[in-house]
C-alpha cells in the first residue's frame, strides 16, 4: 500500500503547483495578516534528536508588480552567527580571472546558508538547464533577516572553481521575526517566519503574465551545531538544488481587479494616479469652455444695413461720425518691433533628477561595488523609489540604466583609444574584460575588438587597442 500511494504523494507535493493572485497591498512587515486565505506548502528536515527536526511552511502570492513568499519554521535551536564569525575558513578563496594577479572578491555573505535560514530558487527564462546558469536566482535569508542573492558565474573558465557569484544589483524586500533567542545552547525557541517582496524587474521582467513559464524551489537550512553541520531540506526532498531542471513548475493564477489596480498606482505611482485625475479634470473644463464659445457663435444676431447717405432723413438724423485714433503703444515706435521677448529655459524635475543620477554614476564610473541601494542611499530615495522612477522614466530598471551607462562611457573610450580592452572594462566598473565583451555585444551587436577595427577605419590614424 505505501509502494502505491508513494507515486502519488510525491506527484502532489512536486507536479506543478499554483500561486494566487495578491489583492490588496502587502506591507513586508513579517505578519501574517494578509496570508490568511493563501495556501501553503509544508516540508520538514530529516530527524535527528529533539533539536533537528524542523518544519518549514512557505506561502506564495503575486501580482504585477512582485513575487510574494511568507516562511514559518518552527525550530527549537535557533543559530545565527554574525558575518564575521561564519564558519566559512578554507572556502572563502579567491580566484584569478586573469594573468594580471586580480582577483573575484568573495563576499562573505555569500555563506548565509550556514546558519539558519531559508532559500527561495527562482527561474524566469526560457527552458531550465542541469547547471546554474546566470538565468537562474539563489535568494539566502537567514533569520536575523541578512540576505545575499547568487547567480550563475559569468566567467566560464572557473565554473568548476566558482559555480555561483554573489549578485549585489538584485534587490528585494526582506522582514524576518524569531521567536527565542539565537545561538544559546540552553534554551528552547519557537522558531522564526520571513516575508519577502521580490520586485519581477529584479528577475530581469517587467511584469508577470500568467503564461510566463516559471519554476521554483523552497529550502531550509538548519545549523545547530554551530559549524558546517547544516541540515539542507526543500520540498520535493530535491537532491540537487542547484539545477533548475529539478524545480517545480509553477503556474500564476488569478488577475487584478479594478479596485487592485487603483490601490497599487496609489501605492507604487501616486502621483501618476493623481496626475491622471487632474488631467482628466482639466481636459473637462477645456471642453466645457469649448462648448460655451461654440453656442456663443451660432446665437442669432439683428441684421444691420448702412444707411443712404444721400437721404435727407439721414442727414436730419445721423450723429457726427467720431474719427477712430490708433492707440499708442508704451515703448517708442522705432524700438517696439525689435524688442523680442528671451526664451526662458525650463529643466523639468525628471531631468534633473537623471542628471543627478548620471553625476553619481560618473563619479564612481571605475567602482564595480557600486549598486542601486547604494545610488537610491545617495538620492534620498528608497531602492523601490528608485526602480519606479527609472523604470517610468527610461522604460528599463536601474540595474540595466547602471549597466548601459557603464558600456556607453567604454564605447567612447574605445572610440577615442584610451587603453586596452581590458583596460577600459575596468575603467568603467566591470570586474572581469570576459563578461564586459558579452554584455557589449549583447548592447551594439559587436565584439569589442570589432568595434576598435570599425572605427579605426572610419578614423585612420587612430591609436591601436
Amino acid at each position: 500500500m505505501v509502494l502505491l500511494l508513494g507515486p502519488a504523494w510525491l506527484y502532489a507535493q512536486c507536479g506543478k503547483i499554483e500561486i494566487p493572485y495578491m489583492h490588496g497591498l502587502v506591507e513586508v512587515d513579517g505578519k501574517a495578516d494578509e496570508w490568511a486565505d493563501v495556501p501553503y506548502k509544508t516540508f520538514s528536515t530529516p530527524s535527528k534528536g529533539k533539536n533537528r527536526r524542523n518544519v518549514t511552511q512557505i506561502a506564495l502570492a503575486w501580482d504585477g508588480y512582485a513575487l510574494y513568499a511568507y516562511f514559518t519554521v518552527r525550530d527549537r535551536h535557533l543559530i545565527a552567527l554574525p558575518k564575521d564569525k561564519l564558519p566559512i575558513e578554507g572556502l572563502v578563496k579567491p580566484v584569478p580571472i586573469d594573468t594580471t594577479g586580480r582577483t573575484i572578491p568573495i563576499d562573505t555573505l555569500a555563506y548565509l546558508y550556514l546558519n539558519d535560514s531559508v532559500e527561495l530558487y527562482v527561474h524566469t527564462k526560457g527552458e531550465p538547464t542541469s547547471t546554474f546558469s546566470s538565468s537562474d536566482y539563489h535568494l539566502v535569508t537567514d533569520l536575523l533577516g541578512r540576505t545575499v542573492v547568487l547567480r550563475g558565474n559569468p566567467v566560464s573558465a572557473l565554473e568548476a572553481q566558482l559555480p555561483k557569484v554573489v549578485d549585489q544589483d538584485v534587490v528585494y524586500y526582506v522582514k524576518s521575526i524569531a521567536s527565542g533567542s539565537a545561538n544559546m545552547n540552553d534554551d528552547e525557541d519557537d522558531g522564526y517566519v520571513v516575508e519577502m517582496m521580490i520586485p519581477w524587474a529584479s528577475l530581469g521582467l517587467l511584469e508577470a503574465k500568467s503564461w510566463i513559464h516559471i519554476r521554483l524551489l523552497a529550502g531550509n537550512n538548519d545549523n545547530d551545531g554551530e559549524g558546517l553541520d547544516i541540515i539542507k531540506s526543500a520540498w520535493c526532498g530535491v537532491e540537487n538544488q542547484d539545477a533548475a531542471i529539478n524545480w517545480t513548475d509553477v503556474k500564476l493564477v488569478g488577475q487584478a481587479t479594478w479596485w487592485d489596480r487603483i490601490q497599487k498606482a496609489m501605492a507604487f505611482s501616486p502621483w501618476l494616479l493623481v496626475g491622471g485625475v487632474l488631467g482628466g479634470v482639466l481636459t473637462a473644463w477645456l471642453l466645457w469652455q469649448l462648448l460655451i464659445r461654440l453656442l456663443r457663435r451660432l446665437k442669432p444676431t439683428k441684421m444691420s444695413f448702412p444707411p443712404d447717405t444721400d437721404s435727407v432723413e439721414h442727414r436730419k438724423t445721423s450723429l457726427p461720425v467720431t474719427e477712430t485714433k490708433p492707440i499708442k503703444t508704451v515703448l517708442p515706435e522705432e524700438i517696439a518691433p525689435t524688442v523680442i521677448p528671451r526664451p526662458i529655459e525650463v529643466v523639468s524635475a525628471d531631468v534633473q533628477f537623471l542628471k543627478q543620477m548620471q553625476n553619481l554614476i560618473e563619479r564612481r564610473i571605475d567602482d564595480p561595488r557600486l549598486n542601486v541601494a547604494e545610488l537610491a542611499q545617495a538620492l534620498n530615495i528608497s531602492p523601490r523609489q528608485l526602480q519606479r522612477k527609472i523604470q517610468s522614466l527610461t522604460g528599463v530598471s536601474p540595474v540595466l540604466f547602471l549597466r548601459n551607462y557603464r558600456l556607453e562611457r567604454a564605447k567612447h573610450l574605445l572610440e577615442q583609444g584610451a587603453g586596452s580592452i581590458s583596460e577600459v572594462a575596468y575603467a568603467v566598473g566591470f570586474n572581469t574584460p570576459d563578461y564586459f565583451a558579452k554584455v557589449f555585444k549583447e548592447q551594439y551587436g559587436v565584439q569589442p575588438s570589432q568595434y576598435i577595427k570599425t572605427v579605426h577605419q572610419e578614423l585612420p590614424g587612430a591609436n591601436q587597442t
